[in-house]
């Protein structure tokens, strides 16, 4: 992170100042400095912004600085992006201040306070300051989105520019990853489990970690939570994006009315008022614009969320077929059991059979691995430790058109 002014006034040569800091800020060197010519005048012009901009270079002069492919979109791939800013006029002693904002809104690097300044009766005609982040890990892993810089002057807010990053890397091609996670043990008016936050918290971490996943968890979640959860991702995800849900908790079956629900932690057996049925969870998905999106539910009676389809013949894949598959939408289901209750253990570490199966193959995969191929080894593993028998299909009324999600390995 690297800030840099260069002051300059015409062409005659007259007296030149500098000053230069180096601070150690999270292990990262900044480096401020600053140079440039001074004049002397009797009237002192007002200062002024005369233009800011977005960069991916900056070119250096003897005694002024230009931005270098001027660009608001900037990839994973670029090495920095340079907020570069021109002023005039520059009286006295001042500094400037960068803070910039993840598309979250949240804060994510804040300058230390930059010095500009000149000796009594003299200002600088024009000058020029910019701030260097490089596009390292910790902005990659905030990145997809719309970011916002705010430059200071004395404190006061004097401009706000804006970017666009988006993921490229090895994943180029596949979009971006999210995941909701939603484990739910403390039941209000239901009987407690005792692994769903646990599972829902090692699946999260997985995601994230291994896979490169920005995930919301949700723990002991209200009806109201996992309603508010879905539509935030109605209203931010794209078509460049894929969207896992994962879902441990208690579900019901209503036989009568041929339907299955999601059970939050304020739910009531006698009252489905807080109850979550599987047909707003496939209308929900239906209307996210994320193209693919896979639901994995540990819950009893998640098979009712699929619909029975033959699952295709496991074969061995190329890098151009998973890209085929990428361009079809896909809306499925891996569920931990069909129309049946599942057990609430039988797992290592105090999971449950079906999540500890999920965590054991999400970190034995070491390349690409489509969703089909997940199920298959999750099966497998349940089946010989549970008298469960998961299932995967295409998820119910929700747009499927024959592609799949993929797991990509970092």
């Amino acid at each position: 992170m690297r800030i840099n002014s260069i002051r300059t006034v015409n062409k005659r040569p007259l007296n030149v100042f500098a000053i230069s800091t180096i601070s150690i800020l999270c292990g990262t060197i900044v480096f401020v400095s600053g140079c440039g010519l001074k004049q002397k005048e009797k009237a002192i012009p007002s200062f002024k912004i005369i233009s800011t901009s977005i960069s991916k270079g900056v070119e250096i002069t003897e005694d002024d600085s230009h931005p270098v492919e001027v660009s608001g979109k900037f990839t994973s791939d670029d090495a920095e992006i340079i907020s570069h800013i021109r002023y005039a006029n520059l009286s006295g002693s001042h500094h400037f201040k960068w803070e910039w904002y993840t598309p979250d809104g949240k804060l994510y690097y804040t300058t230390n306070e930059h010095p500009v300044k000149t000796s009594l009766k003299t200002y600088v005609k024009q000058g020029t300051s910019w701030h260097k982040l490089p596009v390292g890990d910790t902005l990659k892993q905030n990145g997809s989105g719309k970011w916002k810089i705010n430059i200071f002057f004395d404190d006061a807010l004097v401009a706000s520019d804006f970017f666009q990053i988006k993921m490229n890397s090895e994943k180029s091609g596949f979009g971006r990853f999210h995941a909701l996670v939603i484990g739910n043990n403390q039941y209000s008016f239901l009987p407690e489990l005792k692994s769903a936050e646990n599972d829902a918290r090692k699946v999260a971490s997985a995601l994230e970690e291994l896979y490169g996943f920005k995930v919301t968890l949700l723990l002991n979640a209200k009806r109201e939570d996992i309603i508010l959860a879905f539509n935030k991702l109605r209203n931010s995800l794209t078509e460049e994006d894929n969207l896992l849900i994962f879902y441990a908790g208690h579900g019901l079956l209503d036989e009568k009315a041929d339907e299955g629900y999601w059970l939050p932690v304020d739910a009531k057996n006698d009252n489905e008022i807080n109850w979550v049925p599987n047909s707003y969870i496939a209308t929900i998905l239906k209307a996210i614009a994320a193209k693919h999106v896979l639901v994995v539910s540990d819950s009893c009676y998640a098979g009712k969320l699929s619909r029975s389809v033959e699952s295709p013949p496991i074969s061995l894949k190329n890098l151009n077929y998973y890209k085929t598959i990428a361009h079809k939408k896909s809306r499925c289901v891996i569920s931990s059991g069909g129309l049946e209750p599942v057990i609430d253990s039988g797992g290592k570490d105090g999971h449950s059979v079906f999540a500890s199966s999920l965590i054991d193959t999400l970190a034995d995969n070491k390349g690409i691995m489509e969703a089909n191929m997940l199920f298959t080894k999750v099966r497998h593993i349940v089946m010989l430790n549970s008298y469960q028998t998961p299932e995967c299909s295409d998820l119910r009324n929700a747009g499927h058109v024959g592609g799949d999600f993929l797991f990509i390995r970092k």
